[in-house]
């Protein structure tokens, strides 16, 4: 972990559900008895879940398998078909479910973002239910993984330049604000949720964030892997243009023998983008290279004198 990557173990601002209702106060630190305070405040909340099934909704997920980033993992026949079909069955807690959709308007890439993720997720997840993966949870888990950055400033968000180094903090702090969110709004049945969205920066070999730890649940394996590469393959306001897909695959295959990344998910991911029907496990990688990094990328990168 590098000098701007300490651990942030610390409310940042004051958080808030979409109501405006206080959940955890600027500089509380985040311990068992705040976790169990901030479930207390959301419990006439956490009984409240709704149908996803909702006409809108299903309408961006049917938009995202068009994404044409993705054309070739969505094309197989009768995919889209199944992945709308988990979408209806699946309920999310209501105010939740709007926390997300207002992103609609508010800012269109996270909230394309959040939906890919759930189609990219389940479909990781349809393959590997030898592992006893369930589709309808990873497509939830996916879509609200990212639930934290609603709370971080747009000026951070959206920054085209290097960032500060509190700016920087200020970026890492969202998972506390993830899990925080989710206890609210889903309480003890939501813990599964709470740990794809803390952990889902963390690494292996213990150099991600917020905490530094080594593991990962396997859904936490699936999120964290999709979440990387799209957003390395996505526009994104902090650098020129987008890497490649084969620029993406690099740097997972990287991370993935410098002991950062899960192989699992990391050659599930890469036997997508592979012609013909090949058997992740066993399929031989290249480890060269093939393309620089993009001009002119902020992402991950620190202004030293501000």
């Amino acid at each position: 972990m590098d000098k701007h990557s300490e651990k942030v173990m610390k409310i940042l601002t004051d958080l808030y559900d979409i109501d405006g209702r206080m959940i955890a106060p600027a500089g509380a630190y985040m311990t068992p008895s705040l976790i169990r305070d901030v479930i207390s405040r959301g419990k006439p909340l956490q009984r409240k879940t709704l149908s996803l099934a909702r006409p809108e909704f299903l309408r961006d997920v049917a938009a995202a398998l068009e994404d044409p980033l993705y054309e070739k993992l969505f094309s197989p026949p009768g995919f889209k078909k199944k992945i709308i079909t988990i979408a209806r069955k699946a309920r999310m807690q209501e105010h939740l479910y709007h926390e997300v959709h207002r992103l609609k308007k508010s800012s269109p890439y996270t909230y394309r973002h959040f939906v890919l993720i759930a189609v990219l997720a389940a479909k990781m997840a349809i393959d590997l239910k030898a592992y006893r993966c369930k589709p309808g949870e990873a497509f939830v888990y996916g879509l609200i993984h990212d639930i934290g950055k609603t709370r971080l400033s747009k000026n951070v968000l959206n920054k085209k330049e290097r960032l500060t180094s509190n700016e920087y903090r200020i970026l890492h702090s969202y998972p506390l604000n993830s899990l925080l969110l989710l206890r609210y709004y889903l309480g003890l049945k939501g813990t599964e949720a709470c740990r794809v969205a803390y952990e889902h920066h963390e690494a292996l070999d213990g150099s991600g964030y917020p905490k530094g730890i080594k593991t990962m649940s396997k859904y936490t394996r699936i999120v964290a892997m999709i979440d990387i590469f799209d957003a390395l393959v996505a526009e994104r306001p902090y650098r020129k243009r987008s890497f490649t897909v084969r620029g993406a695959l690099d740097k997972l295959i990287q991370g993935m023998d410098a002991g950062k990344y899960p192989k699992l998910s990391v050659r599930l991911l890469i036997s997508y983008f592979r012609s013909g029907s090949q058997n992740f496990r066993t399929m031989k990688i290249s480890r060269a290279p093939r393309e620089e990094d993009p001009d002119g990328n902020s992402y991950g990168k620190v202004d030293s004198a501000a």
